[in-house]
């Protein structure tokens, strides 16, 4: 459960590199119309696999224990796909 509030927490950081292209387009533009339900479905496995691994990076610091103490664990989410 400990682990859990570590996901959930605000110092939690995830950073999807398709978001820099979005900002891009956004930037010129007075008006712009982004559809989430479109760019997560898009990039939904990788944003997956982002969020797994910053998890796991998280869990050290999250249990104040040593890197190695957490080197054979994985952390896995879902992979059921927004409808």
């Amino acid at each position: 459960m400990y682990s859990l509030y570590g996901l959930l927490n605000k110092d939690f950081e995830v950073h999807f590199d398709f978001v820099q292209n979005i900002i891009h387009k956004l930037a010129p533009k007075n008006v712009y119309k982004l559809d989430l339900h479109d760019i997560i479905a898009q990039h939904f496995d990788s944003m997956i696999r982002l969020m797994e691994d910053s998890f796991h990076k998280h869990l050290p610091s999250l249990f104040s224990v040593e890197n190695s103490e957490f080197a054979k664990s994985h952390f896995a989410a879902s992979r059921r796909h927004p409808s």
